[in-house]
């Protein structure tokens, strides 16, 4: 199991029923959590997860491939290990999955039971609770269960974006603190508000691409072992703007932008693969406005050269413009998925 340490502050030993209420413990002294972004510890019977329709469920739809990269990679890393083979060390994952049918006698089933009763919970027909910081910090134990394996599948498909949610919660976390683990480049910030007038944390180990002066368009990069990660900032009016179709402007920008993206080839640029991939378009709000979340694979034209992107658009009509952030990320010899969650979190962090 790959383990990285991630130091957070103390808080408080609790109790959490998703969407039905708190119950608050006594605050403890806990060892920090020490698991990879989006490493999960899957408890469960062995026999639930080697054979059967649970097991074709997390398959299928938990462990999905993440969105738009070019070489699969699942959603998650998921570690499976029956109860008894918890281990103190395993205990220290930051988030871990209990998925029980409570038909059954012993294992997986008798702890959730016991879990259940100790939150008070008996009686209620919730798909699953969480409770944080149980043997570390910070940490999220999730228990999902069902009274019998067909109320326990239907309860996972019904309910499976929440299950989502709750997971995302604390790897999100996980994932925004990895991008900023070298520091923040003060500068830089005070530079990209000045600019765009938007506050966005850029991290100590990007450093600045020159561009001509009347430009645009800000371009950071970060060089780490033959990974390399760009993020793109920019602003543009409406005057300038040939559509306010959010999901079309991120195409748009996408490829305007891509001009500045160039290899050593003559007349080489970054543009998107359509041919292999369509982009995945998701409207959502950032800072209250209207913004679209776009991924999909960019490619380096008179060159073999690609990898993921992710971009946002996000429309300011008090200021007559949409902000225009961009992130990729090459990486010919790497897997991508960690490197896009971070760039990921990155840009969802700005602040108009």
């Amino acid at each position: 199991m790959r383990i990285l340490f991630v130091a957070l502050f103390i808080v408080l030993f609790s109790i959490v029923a998703c969407d039905f209420g708190t119950v608050t413990k006594s605050s403890s002294m806990l060892p920090m959590s020490s698991s990879d972004v989006d490493e999960i510890m899957l408890v469960m019977d062995d026999s639930d997860f080697e054979q059967g329709p649970i097991r074709e469920f997390l398959l299928s739809s938990i462990l999905e491939d993440f969105p738009m990269l070019p070489q699969s990679e699942p959603r998650f890393n998921l570690h499976q290990v029956p109860p008894v083979d918890l281990m103190p060390l395993l205990r220290q994952a930051s988030t871990l999955l209990y998925i029980a049918n409570l038909e059954k006698e012993g294992g997986t089933a008798a702890v959730v039971k016991k879990e259940i009763a100790k939150a008070g919970l008996g009686g209620q027909d919730l798909p699953f609770f969480v409770r944080q910081n149980v043997w570390s910090k910070p940490q999220n134990v999730i228990y999902f269960y069902g009274e019998n394996e067909e109320d326990l599948l239907a309860k996972l498909k019904k309910h499976r974006d929440k299950l989502l949610t709750a997971i995302y919660e604390l790897e999100d976390e996980k994932a925004r603190n990895n991008a900023y683990v070298s520091g923040i480049n003060e500068g830089y910030g005070s530079e990209v508000t000045a600019k765009f007038d938007i506050k966005l944390d850029i991290p100590s180990s990007f450093r600045k691409v020159g561009l001509p002066e009347d430009a645009t368009l800000y371009w950071f990069r970060e060089d780490l072992n033959e990974k390399i990660s760009n993020l793109m900032i920019s602003a543009v009016p409406y005057e300038k703007l040939e559509t306010r179709d959010l999901s079309k402007l991120s195409d748009q920008l996408h490829e305007k932008f891509g001009a500045v993206v160039r290899s050593d080839i003559e007349g080489s640029r970054m543009s998107k693969d359509t041919v292999h991939y369509e982009p995945n378009n998701l409207p959502l709000k950032i800072s209250g406005l209207e913004a679209n979340l776009s991924r999909g694979i960019w490619i380096m034209t008179n060159e073999y050269m690609g990898g993921p992107y992710i971009n946002t658009v996000i429309d300011q009509p008090s200021k007559n413009r949409v902000v225009f952030l961009e992130a990729f990320v090459y990486a010919p010899r790497d897997k991508k998925r960690k490197l896009m969650r971070r760039l990921e979190q990155m840009i969802l962090g700005v602040e108009l």
